[in-house]
């Protein structure tokens, strides 16, 4: 009888040092972003395949329909606060082909002002709209309404070069 509380204490004891080392952690975190002490400023290095193309209004995207183009965009965002006001969200990252052939392979980085996000996609068939859900934490979560900046990784196409079919892709608000 005695170890089973000797073992239960135990249990119970590192649970509540867990979560202290846990919320030790988001703690300095979330302090080491506001951080006083003030910091160099350095330009940020533009990456040279990132694409500013402008991005498209869901109107202009349907009369587009037939262009041999990459629709990308974000549907379905939750947003929550849990009891520690702390906020919570997702959503659901669609890529829609237009292209005549599937997609063997896409890998595009989405970089919000506050965020960057890594999606890829395979087998991706052409009119077949699929899509990854995502979760973030933070105040990162308001600024997902904004268009991000895409930044391709890989775009596979049989009988298509990377480049052109990296410049096909488009954000479609």
């Amino acid at each position: 009888m005695s170890q089973r509380y000797v073992l239960k204490f135990l249990c119970v004891a590192l649970s509540v040092l867990w979560t202290q080392v846990v919320s030790a952690q988001i703690l300095s975190f979330e302090h080491s972003q506001t951080d006083a002490t003030p910091q160099p400023v350095v330009k940020p290095k533009v990456p040279t395949n990132v694409m500013y193309q402008p991005a498209l209004d869901t109107n202009e995207a349907k009369k587009i329909d037939n262009v041999n183009i990459i629709k990308v965009y974000i549907r379905d965002l939750e947003m929550s606060k849990d009891l520690s006001a702390k906020t919570h969200c997702s959503i659901k990252i669609y890529a829609e082909s237009h292209l005549p052939t599937r997609i063997s392979n896409l890998s595009f980085r989405l970089k919000w002002p506050d965020l960057e996000t890594a999606v890829s996609f395979d087998n991706l068939q052409p009119r077949n709209p699929a899509y990854r859900t995502h979760a973030f934490v933070g105040n990162v979560c308001y600024s997902l309404d904004k268009i991000p900046n895409i930044i391709v990784n890989r775009c596979r196409v049989k009988n298509m070069p990377q480049q052109k079919c990296a410049d096909s892709l488009r954000w479609v608000k």
